[in-house]
């Protein structure tokens, strides 16, 4: 009964700051680093408490980095996809969120100790494929790398890295 208790407890403090997250400082297409990396710590929180011994985090930010502009919902397709695909996969693990600055231009990684992503579907992951292919590239990913190269021009967008039973790297 505690443990309920406690999950409930944590799951409404939960609640109600992504509430205010959303309804004072997300509007528009752009916000600050910090408030996208704040709703993603809040996201990856209510995760740890619906799976308690299959999901650790670390978000390792530079505060220096806090005030530039970001879309929002960055992250959050692109961690969902590390959970469900990754660590959902092999039952439990640790997403690991950085982020810096390199040349002028903003690096954020999410990389995750999952399955890891094999090789040939690697290889294809941007190609089009007909709608409801299996080998289609999932729509979180998509979208955020279509919203990047709209925003900030061709040069920006989703590097993925992986390799089979190693984890991936999204940056």
């Amino acid at each position: 009964f505690m443990q309920l208790r406690h999950s409930a407890d944590g799951f409404e403090r939960i609640e109600q700051e992504m509430r205010i997250d959303l309804r004072l400082e997300r509007t528009g297409s752009l916000c600050p680093l910090i408030d996208e990396i704040r709703y993603i710590r809040l996201y990856l929180e209510m995760y740890q408490i619906m799976y308690p011994q299959q999901l650790q985090f670390v978000i390792c930010h530079d505060p220096d980095l806090d005030d530039i502009a970001v879309p929002v919902f960055l992250l959050q397709p692109i961690v969902e996809n590390a959970i469900v695909h990754g660590i959902g996969q092999s039952g439990r693990g640790c997403i690991r969120i950085t982020t810096e600055l390199n040349d002028d231009r903003l690096i954020v990684c999410v990389a995750d100790d999952g399955c890891g992503i094999p090789a040939e579907r690697l290889a294809n992951i941007w190609e089009h494929q007909p709608e409801g292919d299996a080998n289609a590239p999932r729509i979180g990913l998509f979208n955020v790398r279509q919203r990047l190269r709209f925003l900030y021009g061709e040069g920006c967008g989703i590097e993925l890295l992986s390799k089979a039973g190693e984890g991936a790297t999204c940056r």
